[in-house]
């Protein structure tokens, strides 16, 4: 009598790979679409995918490729995760079109995405999202038009029409064409002259005491906006601060994040200058801010919320600006490092910071991303790893991170992927129910 024939679950899914369960992925935003970019990568572009997506052994930093999402997405630019759910949102990058939100379940055993739906950033260039502290609204940026905005979010994490638009003043209309093939890492003085000739937002956080503040830096006008946000879904804009010390070119403030457990201290990236500003964060002028009443905020264009209190560079002093620009800045779980990384320079720059001096850095190693144009990286949970995207080399690369030491050493690990853009660690929610592609 024949032996019955089994069927049995394929790699990443449950059976064979039970022991893989719920493992770290990694998802990697790939451009797939050179022609309506801002800057011109110089990497090969992605044609069959959009997003690759990776499982985690957490024992020695070895990645696997599990899933990936087509090219249906162009150019996905950022990803902001569900804090308690196995969801995510990504923009999209163009500046002819009007960017996208799209909102993603995916299986934390398999990695399968499942698409919930999308919404118009309506604006260009959409590079950033930001969830709000009620995980009802995700705040947006606009690269190429500067606009900023929210759009409700769903208990399930699908989203609505956007809410609020802001759009910042500016002296002429911005051309739906780039100008010239510039790379992410050029930086001489005509490439940096066009690009501040308008004004351009990068990113948008909320203060992490009250999630009431909102913070967005303008590359292109070498200030960081105040915005005072509402239960109403608005943002009030509320003036400006200069983004660091303007004495030597343009500064280009690029992102901006608090320290994770100070949440007094701020640190902006400025990614013409090659420079980090550190900022306090004035809680009597944010309360006074917040307390005032949205159609009396005009009266309160002067009162910054942040202080400038250090300038640090994040390239080696004879290293020339003008072959560089950094890319993200982000800190370590532990609160004791801070990181930049240098375009051009093909570097992360590590500097640790000090309790007794408001979290002020002082820089303490620096070591090559193993490819160039560093554009971004991230810790996985435990940040003993450190996962970068080398974007004109078109590959990945995995370090081991010392937290003693606050030094990073190279894995022997690296992958090849067209074009990476953004890196996103995901650790995946294991108490909720999630989708079963088998059923699809």
């Amino acid at each position: 009598m024949p032996l019955p024939v089994v069927v049995s679950s394929s790699f990443g899914a449950a059976g064979l790979s039970s022991q893989k369960k719920h493992k770290p992925l990694v998802f990697v935003c790939c451009y797939n679409s050179f022609d309506d970019l801002a800057h011109q990568p110089r990497g090969t572009m992605a044609r069959k995918y959009s997003i690759l997506i990776y499982q985690v052994d957490l024992s020695d930093g070895r990645m696997t490729c599990v899933s990936n999402i087509g090219t249906h997405l162009r150019n996905p630019a950022f990803i902001r995760k569900h804090p308690t759910k196995n969801v995510f949102w990504v923009c999209t990058e163009s500046i002819t079109d009007a960017g996208e939100v799209h909102a993603f379940e995916f299986n934390p055993e398999t990695g399968a995405t499942k698409s919930l739906g999308h919404q118009s950033a309506e604006g260009t260039s959409t590079c950033y999202l930001t969830l709000d502290k009620d995980e009802r609204n995700l705040l947006l940026v606009n690269y190429w038009d500067s606009t900023v905005g929210t759009m409700p979010v769903s208990s399930d994490g699908v989203l609505s029409p956007l809410a609020h638009l802001y759009e910042p003043p500016r002296e002429s209309k911005i051309s739906s064409e780039r100008a010239g093939g510039r790379a992410h890492s050029e930086n001489d003085a005509e490439t940096a002259k066009l690009r501040q000739a308008h004004p351009h937002t990068h990113s948008i956080v909320l203060d992490p005491m009250y999630g009431r503040l909102a913070f967005a830096p303008d590359l292109g006008m070498d200030i960081i906006r105040q915005f005072v946000y509402t239960d109403d879904r608005r943002l009030h804009a509320v003036g400006s601060v200069p983004a660091g010390l303007k004495h030597s070119g343009p500064l280009g403030p690029r992102y901006i994040e608090f320290h994770l457990h100070d949440h007094r201290t701020a640190y902006v990236v400025n990614e013409l200058a090659s420079s980090i500003s550190v900022f306090n964060f004035n809680i009597t002028i944010a309360r006074e801010l917040m307390d005032t009443p949205p159609e009396q905020l005009d009266s309160k264009k002067d009162r910054q919320c942040l202080e400038l209190i250090q300038t640090i560079s994040t390239i080696p002093e004879a290293f020339p600006v003008s072959m560089n620009t950094c890319g993200r800045i982000a800190m370590h779980p532990s609160g004791r490092w801070v990181l930049a990384s240098n375009r051009g320079h093909d570097s992360i720059a590590i500097f640790q910071t000090h309790s007794s001096q408001h979290f002020m850095l002082s820089a303490s190693s620096l070591f090559h991303t193993r490819g160039e144009t560093p554009r971004h990286y991230q810790f996985d949970k435990s940040g003993e790893f450190l996962f970068v995207a080398n974007q004109d080399t078109d590959n990945v690369s995995v370090f081991r991170f010392n937290q003693a030491t606050g030094t990073a050493e190279f894995t022997s690990h690296s992958y090849k992927v067209k074009s990476p853009n953004f890196v996103q660690v995901i650790t995946p929610n294991v108490s909720g129910q999630y989708f079963d592609m088998s059923r699809l």
